[in-house]
């Protein structure tokens, strides 16, 4: 095995910073040898660190200036850098070098990048027609495009169908649940992360984005608790009910929609995580506070005396939606701090993805010959 290939197995297990060490380490008794700083420069792409991979693909042009390669993965790196005309002008080298569907695929993330959408699509249709066997490859990029260009619900067709062609695949899984997540549709995206932290347990980008589609899920229901509770006490008011005959009923009326809404099936999917306390306990805890609170002042209003008046009416309307607001308020501070968890690990999430392949990284695995 060469010291690439055993560089590759490392990236694939996620252990980048040995595979660099590897990789350095070979360099300094081989410095001209150009196959080690492609991967060098492929690696450093993949571990997110732009600037370093244009470097590195510098000393590698010198000693290999019509190796494709070099190309691609410095015209992603100046991708990544925002350089966007030069990324272009370096992914149009690479195609001129191998008219292949790597070069088109480049040239079309690029033009995405550099926001220039319909440019890419002819560079998408080429490179299916060149590879059929890898038209999931193709559509992926695709939805890229059409993400990009805002077009959120053809770019989650186009994934369902890589989806059907490929049902083991979870790069389309995830990207569905993105698709959502940016159409701010979190408790839809939240099945979708569901079915990938099933699959993956351990990364923290599917189980925060299943917490932040949890407390979404929460705050809808805690509003629909905060109106059952205003509809219970004045069904109570009007047959004069004492207090705690609707009070304790509402909250098992309210905790009965949660199990059969999209919250209950989640939580049991999510309770035996490490997720489960930080996730599932204070959800639970303020939604409790949502309907018990809210069914509490109405109730003491709706017996003041003066009977059921209209100024009552508005009083109720005023406090209930207020005393919602309080645990929510409460909760804010776990929401941002989800929010903070949720982008650094996007930013993990992303960094493995290029050292999967997918769809982030389109230069060919490092020894590629």
């Amino acid at each position: 095995m060469t010291v690439l290939d055993s560089a590759r197995h490392l990236i694939d297990v996620n252990r980048i910073a040995e595979a660099e060490t590897l990789i350095r380490g070979a360099l300094a008794e081989q410095p001209d040898d150009a196959d080690l700083l492609i991967g060098l420069a492929d690696l450093l792409h993949t571990d997110d660190r732009p600037k370093e991979a244009l470097q590195a693909s510098s000393s590698a042009v010198l000693l290999a200036p019509d190796d494709e390669r070099i190309w691609r993965i410095r015209a992603l790196a100046l991708s990544d850098l925002e350089r966007h005309d030069e990324a272009i002008a370096a992914a149009g080298r690479a195609l001129a070098l191998d008219d292949g569907i790597g070069g088109h695929l480049c040239r079309a993330k690029t033009l995405i990048a550099a926001g220039r959408v319909a440019e890419a699509y002819p560079d998408i249709a080429e490179a299916m027609r060149l590879e059929p066997a890898r038209a999931s490859d193709c559509r992926l990029m695709l939805g890229y495009a059409l993400i990009t260009a805002g077009e959120t619900s053809r770019a989650r067709a186009v994934y369902r169908q890589v989806l059907r062609e490929a049902p083991a695949d979870i790069d389309p899984v995830a990207t569905i649940g993105h698709t959502y997540h940016l159409a701010w549709r979190e408790a839809t995206a939240t099945r979708y992360y569901l079915r990938l932290l099933g699959d993956e347990p351990s990364n923290d980008y599917y189980a925060v984005s299943v917490e932040v589609g949890l407390q979404c899920l929460r705050r809808r229901w805690s509003l629909a608790g905060t109106v059952l509770a205003a509809a219970v006490t004045v069904a109570a008011t009007v047959a004069t009910v004492p207090v705690a005959a609707f009070a304790l009923p509402t909250l098992g009326l309210y905790l009965a929609l949660i199990a059969w809404s999209g919250r209950g099936r989640a939580m049991r999917r999510t309770w035996r995580t490490r997720w489960r306390v930080e996730a599932d306990l204070p959800g639970l805890f303020g939604s409790a506070i949502s309907v018990l609170l809210p069914a509490a002042v109405l109730a003491l209003l709706a017996v003041l005396p003066g009977g059921w008046l209209p100024v009552w009416a508005a009083i109720l309307v005023v406090i209930a939606l207020a005393v919602h607001a309080l645990p929510n308020a409460f909760f804010f501070g776990i929401d941002l701090a989800a929010t903070r968890r949720r982008l650094a690990a996007r930013a993990r999430f992303r960094r493995e993805m290029r050292a999967r392949r997918y769809r982030y990284d389109l230069s060919e695995p490092i020894g590629h010959q």
